[in-house]
């Protein structure tokens, strides 16, 4: 993530159906999930039949994009610009507003596993 200004990126494949929902000028909204939220994650990271995200609450974010309810945080950005890289775009996005909507244990996911961060003192 930039700061300055304040940027973000993510990768998309080329092959996937979120890639054709992608574009420049794109309102795209990030939901930062909680770690007891996991459920939930792993519900997006799998293929379902449409309407199977119909019981999950929606809110309409900065410029309308859409964030998951009861979420720890939301991010609300426009593509600035997609950077093909093999089977893959880089998504550059510029953020619009971002918040914090409790305190909490933010959802990590690396490497194909869940993990947490540790306060040390």
């Amino acid at each position: 993530m930039s700061l300055r200004p304040p940027r973000l990126l993510f990768c998309v494949s080329q092959a996937s159906e979120s890639y054709s929902c992608l574009n420049s000028g794109s309102v795209i909204g990030i939901s930062i999930l909680d770690a007891e939220q996991r459920t939930l994650s792993d519900r997006f990271a799998r293929k379902v039949a449409f309407g199977a995200y119909d019981d999950v609450r929606i809110v309409g974010g900065a410029q309308q994009a859409p964030l998951l309810d009861g979420a720890l945080g939301h991010i609300t950005a426009v593509v600035a610009e997609m950077i093909p890289s093999g089977d893959h775009v880089i998504a550059l996005c510029d953020v619009t507003s971002a918040h914090s909507e409790s305190d909490g244990t933010p959802l990590l996911y690396c490497r194909r596993a869940y993990h947490s961060l540790r306060h040390s003192i």
